[in-house]
């Protein structure tokens, strides 16, 4: 008899193959390669990918949660309370235990994080949909080179969310509830849409 997880068979635990995982981290290296030669004019790679929130989290990795919102002129009243923790949290352990600055340290997170997150949806996606050679590696290399996949690049909180979210379901869907939950528990801590 089949066990059931939310009214489905659960699912067989797949992972992704060394070799593909291999070229998945070739490709993102790759990316990141010609990233970096665009964003050279902008400071280079760490430089040039911080902007806007990044800095609100950098400021909370170095200084933590500010008391009072800022008085300047042209940040009146915008304070850090926003941003949730667990992203600033990793953003200074990585700091700490490699030396990089913040930017670095940042664009680190997620460019380690980035194929880990392209592993796990095409696992995910060979689970739900099946698939031969060719139509996973358009998979892959889809995920790799959309334009919103640059979010996934920059010094923000949404690779890692994605990689927790999708960890969350593909536990939900082989019924490891104590995985599941502590992989929520930890989207509760870096975005608000985790708590949704």
């Amino acid at each position: 008899m089949t066990e059931e997880v939310i009214g489905r068979p659960r699912m067989p635990a797949v992972g992704v193959p060394q070799r593909e995982f291999a070229g998945i981290v070739a490709q993102h290296g790759m990316l990141l390669l010609a990233l970096a030669v665009l964003a050279w004019p902008l400071g280079g790679l760490a430089g040039g990918l911080c902007h806007w929130d990044c800095l609100w989290y950098e400021q909370i990795a170095t200084r933590g949660y500010g008391v009072a919102p800022r008085t300047d002129a042209a940040d009146l009243g915008q304070a850090a309370w926003a941003f949730f923790p667990l992203y600033p949290l990793l953003l200074r352990a990585v700091m700490d235990a490699s030396g990089l600055g913040a930017h670095a340290a940042g664009v680190a997170i997620n460019a380690a994080l980035f194929p880990v997150l392209v592993a796990l949806a095409a696992a995910y996606l060979r689970q739900r949909c099946g698939a031969d050679r060719a139509d996973r590696a358009f998979r892959i290399a889809m995920l790799m080179v959309l334009p919103t996949g640059l979010w996934f690049r920059l010094p923000y909180t949404e690779c890692l969310y994605a990689v927790l979210l999708l960890g969350c379901v593909m536990a939900l869907a082989r019924g490891w509830c104590l995985g599941a939950a502590l992989l929520a528990a930890a989207l509760c801590l870096t975005r608000p849409t985790g708590v949704i």
